[in-house]
């Protein structure tokens, strides 16, 4: 664990490549992960990962791209 343990961070674009590993690493130092993403089924399976290995997380759909 590390000094984020116990935070809360927002990543944008997490349902895979770099903002995936971003997730799934700031969840393994203890850091509840918001995953933010345009892609439903593959941010909840980045969610359900980080919880499969004990972290905490929810997924929101969101196109940050939108400014809607």
């Amino acid at each position: 664990m590390t000094e984020l343990a116990g935070k809360v961070a927002i990543v944008t674009g997490a349902a895979q490549g770099i903002g995936r590993g971003i997730a799934e690493l700031l969840a393994s130092d203890g850091v509840r992960v918001l995953a933010a993403d345009i892609q439903e089924e593959k941010g909840n399976a980045v969610v359900r990962t980080i919880e499969d290995r004990g972290g905490a997380g929810c997924f929101v759909l969101a196109d940050i791209g939108d400014s809607a």
